[in-house]
């Protein structure tokens, strides 16, 4: 790890796009972008490799595992600036959806520190701050408080650090407010924090893009507010012991909306917040995530018109996909699955198994209509004997009798049917109860959800509408009309019933759809370089081309993929037949213009494009001079039984040169991009045991 560290280190520093002399942040705001960049999976996986720092330095153990102390990089890097590489021309050509959301990551986590300096160390508190927030806010405060007592309901309802049930808690028993006093106040900072964040992170979106804006973001918050990881999964010291966790980082930075209910303040339980696609130009939603628990999988619905898309968060990548089934925890649909089976079914069941109310209840309106038949057969009877001449007076006096013990059946019968159909009428409440809750659940899930199919790291809904996972960005195709989304963020509820859902938030940005740009424009790409080397080395003294670098770098800013092999060498390429034990000057070897058997001692980098895929063959070879490998560490050289020099080590050494310029390449490339790497493995950048197994794979020695 330290090695690969050291690596990556050295080459940041050496390459020139790594550039600080027209830095737009100032070292306080790149140590703070380090650190977003660092702890946010989704722009550490896509900027990573372009920030140049060695953190060995800064490893803290806690709990007997490894953490970076960035608190102290921090420090550093504000006195040494220089510490600190950031590429930033190559963030400008990613995902304009990434850069917005570093440039609301950084705008929150200012405002979170200029905040708490505010609160607890007045004397250092940026009156601009402090100013817009009080000011408007002030205007919602009762008239019969007092200047002392104003700023502490202020300082409550501004602290970053308070989730929204400790501030409706101070402000009810500590500060005494009225219930709608206290929902003016909190309506009002849950609009204020948005409207800065929108103002102030297009500030750092135009610095992070080279002058370009996005059109909009909004905040939303479900939950019941009681508190949750904080901005960048951190925590804060506690005030009054500085030894012990606190509160989520800028938990108290949640838009919230709440509302009156029994006489107090709840946050509401889902959100819900409208954003305008503009016509004429592809836009994209980016969503981000801000406080998981490991329990639930909070959903996103966007609603556009009769149609939606789902999108469920993983608590373990913090990240939004669209299938259901990935990452683990309970989500709304999960809920509703959840209240179908054990509601709705089971009172199904209960009416139709033998023994239950519906069954008895058909066996006595089956008892009552034979009843209600053998009536009539006597009374017909009746009417047919008292028709004749000489009526049989017994035989019709024992059918009246007959008729009023029926009837008296009748009544005992009718009796128990209206008993039996209050008692079902009371299940059948039941049922159209659950029912009718089912039917809340799952309206909230937006009408139509567009189903998709997955390819690589997007999924295409049905409609043209593309979800990439790898920028997090739901890409939505041009309309000829402006278009009003619906987004709702839904959190399951800790019961079936739900009326308490695990808080969460996410802000979300429209921008312009990222641009794929070709790296070629017409016939396919088809590029050829040759390495150079030294005798008996595997590390060419040939740097990878300017023109290899800049197509890596358009490959990585357009999101194609990367493949690598090692081919079997072509004869061409093969060292020659003809031995030789030695060079006639061994010096001259090392020297320029390169020598004969020199320019046997190559590699043949060869790269393709095959649609989103880079294709990178390295074709390694020798001179005719049989070597020993003397390059290569004594006991790898032993586990090889190379004793001394032969043709046949030429071949280790023709596959070592190869594997060295594919990896310089993938050096050079984003690690997540790398979609396959033949005979070498894929993270290991060390000559190693792996490495040997390849060799001896890919040599059949």
């Amino acid at each position: 790890m330290l090695y690969m560290r050291l690596i990556l280190f050295f080459l940041l520093i050496c390459t020139p796009a790594f550039l600080q002399a027209q830095a737009p942040l100032s070292p306080q705001q790149q140590a703070w972008l380090y650190r977003i960049v660092q702890k946010t999976p989704i722009l550490e996986r896509n900027w990573g490799h372009y920030f140049g720092f060695d953190e060995e330095l800064f490893l803290k153990v806690e709990m007997g595992q490894y953490h970076t102390d960035y608190d102290a990089v921090l420090q550093h890097q504000i006195n040494k600036p220089e510490s600190l590489q950031i590429d930033y021309d190559s963030i400008a050509m990613t995902s304009p959806g990434l850069i917005s959301e570093a440039a609301i990551k950084l705008t929150l986590w200012e405002l979170n520190e200029a905040l708490k300096n505010c609160i607890y160390r007045p004397e250092q508190c940026r009156d601009s701050i402090y100013q817009y927030f009080s000011q408007p806010l002030g205007k919602a405060l009762p008239s019969k408080l007092n200047s002392k007592h104003s700023r502490a309901v202020l300082f409550c309802v501004m602290h970053p650090s308070l989730p929204i049930s400790k501030k409706i808690d101070q402000l009810t028993h500590q500060y005494k407010l009225e219930v709608g006093d206290q929902k003016k106040l909190l309506n009002k900072w849950r609009q204020l924090v948005t409207e800065y964040a929108l103002v102030n992170s297009q500030k750092y979106f135009k610095l992070l893009s080279s002058g370009q804006s996005f059109d909009g973001i909004t905040f939303l918050a479900a939950g019941e507010g009681s508190g949750t990881a904080g901005l960048l999964y951190e925590t804060e010291l506690n005030p009054q012991d500085s030894t012990k966790s606190w509160y989520g980082k800028g938990i108290g930075l949640f838009t919230y909306e709440v509302r009156i209910r029994k006489q107090g303040l709840r946050p509401l339980s889902q959100s819900t917040e409208q954003i305008e696609l503009p016509a004429g130009k592809p836009s994209s939603l980016h969503i981000s995530l801000w406080g998981l628990n490991s329990s639930f999988k909070p959903m996103i619905i966007i609603t556009n018109g009769s149609k939606s898309y789902h999108l469920f968060a993983d608590y373990m990548s913090r990240e939004l996909s669209a299938d259901p089934a990935m990452g683990s925890g309970i989500s709304h649909l999960d809920r509703i699955e959840q209240y179908r089976t054990k509601k709705m079914e089971p009172l199904l069941k209960d009416l139709q198994k033998e023994g239950s109310l519906g069954v008895i209840l058909q066996k006595e309106y089956g008892i009552k209509a034979e009843i209600e038949t053998n009536l009539s057969r006597l009374e017909a009877e009746i009417d047919t004997l008292q028709k004749e001449e000489n009526p049989s007076q017994p035989a019709i006096d024992y059918r009246k009798k007959l008729i009023d013990t029926n009837l008296t059946n009748l009544t005992k019968k009718e009796r128990r049917i209206t008993e039996l159909e209050s008692k079902l009428s009371g299940e059948y409440a039941k049922i159209a109860s659950a029912e009718k809750k089912l039917t809340e659940m799952e309206s909230l899930l937006g009408p139509n959800p567009q189903s998709w199919h997955k390819n690589k790291d997007h999924y295409l809904f049905k409609d043209g509408v593309v979800f990439n996972t790898r920028t997090q960005d739901l890409i939505f195709p041009i309309t000829e009309t402006p278009t009003s989304l619906a987004i709702q963020l839904l959190s399951a509820g800790y019961t079936l019933a739900g009326k308490q859902k695990d808080e969460v938030q996410i802000y979300v940005s429209l921008t312009d759809a990222p641009e794929k740009k070709e790296i070629i424009k017409a016939e396919p790409l088809h590029l050829q370089h040759t390495f150079f080397f030294y005798p008996d080395e595997y590390n060419s003294f040939t740097p990878l081309p300017d023109s290899l670098m800049a197509i890596l770098k358009k490959a990585i800013s357009n999101q194609l993929f990367i493949q690598a092999a090692i081919a079997p060498l072509p004869d061409s390429l093969k060292y020659p037949t003809t031995v030789r034990q030695s060079y006639p000057n061994r010096a001259r070897e090392f020297e320029q213009p390169i020598t004969t058997a020199g320019q046997n001692r190559k590699v043949e980098l060869v790269m393709t494009q095959h649609g989103d895929t880079l294709c990178f063959t390295a074709f390694g070879s020798t001179d005719a001079v049989p070597t020993r490998l003397s390059m290569l560490d004594p006991e790898l050289r032993s586990q090889l039984g190379i004793t001394t020099a032969s043709p046949h080590n030429n071949i280790y050494l023709s596959a070592l040169r190869a594997m060295g310029i594919i990896k310089k390449v993938l050096l050079k490339s984003d690690p997540n991009h790398i979609i396959e790497v033949e005979n070498l493995q894929q993270c290991e950048y060390e000559i190693n045991e792996d490495t040997l197994r390849h060799l001896k794979k890919e040599t059949g020695l």
